[in-house]
């Protein structure tokens, strides 16, 4: 017996990495399971890869209407919704505070923050139909310590903790739980291949993926002193623990932020920092150099 057995999922940005390893231990675990992302042609393939217990839509998070449109589709399939995991976001940039703009703070928050906001709340009408119900929102040890990740994306990070904390309290009487999932240095294709679906990540054959996963593993061990476990985290490293907020096993569990880390911000080491090149001349992301491999 799963530990999703009869439940309803949503995932965001369900087509790479932390997302689709979530997807998969879903089904796994009796869980049916609509997930969406941007790229099309790999989201069918992978729905047609895991079978009935799962579906795509296409989606566009920073579009309201299309995030409501998920919604829909899913209670329309399987009659109700159970859980909901707001997984999709990303640096946008700019990394330096003098760049920023108008736009680069529309940007930031419409992708990291906004569309967390705009899910719960066109699914809420859904999930508090259940017993019980879980959110999980994809947070970042970038909200907790400088150096994992660009100003404005730190910042709509640490407005989702706030968010995800306060919103917990008001929806605990409904059944509702909300919970954070804030994951370290994690390897995942975002960094060799950018957006799902891309005309680059589609050229990679297997092979290129495992050799650049491997290189991307490696600079982030070479990058972090503060990594102390030996290894840079993976997809499923994170989608372990979100099946566990989202399983009945965590019900006294609300308003809370589970650290997948690698103890990375337990241990406080001269670190050079995984998002960000030391160099105050021109601090250019690691992410941006790993994109390059």
């Amino acid at each position: 017996m799963g530990r999703l057995d009869g439940k309803v999922a949503i995932i965001t940005g369900g087509t790479s990495g932390i997302g689709l390893e979530t997807v998969r231990i879903f089904v796994q675990e009796g869980c049916k399971v609509m997930f969406c992302g941007r790229g099309e042609k790999v989201g069918e393939q992978i729905a047609t890869e895991l079978g009935e217990s799962c579906a795509f839509t296409k989606c566009d998070v920073n579009v309201e209407s299309e995030i409501k449109n998920v919604i829909d589709k899913t209670v329309e399939k399987w009659g109700k919704l159970d859980i909901l995991f707001n997984n999709a976001g990303g640096p946008v940039g700019p990394f330096r505070v003098d760049q920023v703009k108008k736009e680069h703070l529309d940007a930031n928050f419409s992708l990291n923050f906004n569309s967390m906001v705009l899910a719960t709340k066109h699914a809420l009408p859904h999930l508090v139909k259940q017993p019980t119900s879980s959110i999980i929102n994809n947070s970042s040890i970038a909200a907790k310590k400088a150096g994992f990740g660009d100003p404005l994306y730190s910042a709509c990070k640490g407005a989702m903790d706030s968010y995800s904390r306060v919103a917990a309290m008001q929806l605990a009487p409904r059944g509702v739980r909300i919970n954070c999932v804030s994951p370290g240095a994690t390897a995942t294709p975002i960094f060799w291949s950018g957006s799902p679906g891309s005309a680059r990540g589609a050229k990679l054959t297997a092979e290129e993926n495992a050799r650049k996963q491997q290189k991307v593993e490696a600079n982030i061990m070479n990058n972090c002193a503060s990594l102390r476990v030996g290894r840079a985290g993976t997809g499923i490293d994170i989608a372990r623990a979100v099946c566990f907020l989202a399983s009945d096993e965590s019900m006294w569990i609300t308003g809370q932020d589970l650290t997948v880390d690698g103890g990375m911000t337990a241990f406080d080491a001269p670190n050079k920092g995984w998002m960000a090149d030391p160099n105050p001349v021109d601090p250019v992301p690691l992410r941006h150099k790993l994109s390059k491999l």
